[in-house]
């Protein structure tokens, strides 16, 4: 169960996640005499994420107070934390994995399609009028080399601020990252929005993805 590796805590996520190949290449494990990781060989983690072995108030990092309140409580965390090794594996070209744990939350499965725009950053509160990059990577792990258009969406209260998109063309088992700048709109309150990330191939889509954000005016913050 090496996704929390020694010296790894909670506050470490979810940039551990994508930089975890080489450690894992280090010769760890909680047994004496166990192979490490060969650099030239696909890491596949076996029985990694134990959900259930994991104390529902542990969850709290990721999912609030209301976690300490037991197992129901602390569902969503664990998907979460499950989307963020998810996705993070992905970014950082492991092969594969095995997590321990069931139908713990729709939030975990997106990052499971294997057509998929991923957002590298999990910081989704901007200031008012502030320009905001991501770091945006199309994954292709099908057999097919057909065409995929990546789609991006703001929207703020409802209405449409800004949206774009990009073809890429990826072999198969290929990915491809990008970089974009998000203009927030001027706000004197605090105001939601949707950031939409999508995938098409063939005029079909196949990927969707909405994540919510939180848009406050700075200046009419307490400092």
């Amino acid at each position: 169960y090496n996704d929390m590796a020694a010296g790894i805590t909670w506050r470490d996520f979810p940039d551990f996640a994508y930089n975890s190949r080489d450690f894992f290449y280090k010769t760890f494990n909680r047994n004496p005499g166990v192979w490490p990781m060969a650099k030239n060989k696909p890491i596949f983690h076996g029985e990694c994420f134990y959900a259930s072995g994991i104390a529902p108030a542990e969850y709290s990092a990721l999912g609030g107070d209301k976690c300490f309140a037991g197992l129901a409580e602390a569902k969503n965390a664990k998907g979460l934390y499950g989307k963020i090794l998810t996705e993070g594996w992905r970014w950082d070209e492991m092969a594969a994995w095995h997590m321990w744990l069931g139908y713990e939350s729709d939030i975990l499965f997106t990052a499971m399609k294997p057509v998929c725009v991923l957002s590298r950053e999990w910081n989704w509160t901007f200031g008012s009028a502030s320009e905001v990059k991501r770091t945006l990577k199309v994954f292709n792990n099908t057999s097919k080399n057909d065409p995929i258009e990546a789609r991006w969406i703001l929207s703020v209260d409802g209405k449409t601020i800004s949206e774009d998109k990009k073809e890429f063309s990826l072999p198969p088992g290929e990915a491809k990252q990008f970089e974009i700048t998000l203009k927030m709109p001027s706000v004197e309150k605090r105001s939601s929005g949707e950031f939409i990330l999508a995938c098409s191939r063939n005029g079909t889509e196949v990927f969707r993805e909405v994540k919510n954000i939180s848009i406050i005016n700075t200046d009419a913050s307490p400092k």
